[in-house]
């Protein structure tokens, strides 16, 4: 709130300098746009949503991490496994291994059944 009440100021005092909406401001701490450069931003609220919906449908309780990002992803973007690691990091900032996932994987098809029962048992 403090730093819009910043920028607000300076639009006021350059807009009409006469009309000082705050009377004690400082504005050497401004953000200018044309000054600053943008470098990442990552959809965590998407991410947030679509991992509270596995949550509400009980896919959680497999207990690995990798798959449900990769499951996550996979909504968002389909593609291949490996380009979904990639993915996963320029969506939402989150890093996987490929060594991880070949050692996963393997892994995954045993819980297919346990999986299949958990999303049929969803009302």
């Amino acid at each position: 709130m403090e730093s819009l009440k910043l920028v607000a100021q300076d639009v006021i005092k350059n807009f009409n300098p006469e009309i000082p909406l705050f009377a004690n401001a400082k504005l050497d701490n401004l953000l200018y746009l044309d000054k600053t450069e943008f470098l990442v931003v990552y959809s965590t609220f998407l991410y947030e949503v679509i991992s509270g919906v596995i949550s509400q449908v009980g896919l959680d309780r497999i207990w690995k991490q990798l798959l449900l990002d990769l499951v996550t992803i996979r909504i968002v973007e389909p593609a291949s496994k490996l380009r979904s690691i990639e993915l996963l990091e320029s969506y939402f900032g989150i890093k996987h291994r490929r060594q991880s996932y070949y050692q996963s994987a393997p892994q995954w098809l045993l819980l297919k059944d346990e999986i299949e029962h958990i999303v049929k048992a969803f009302p």
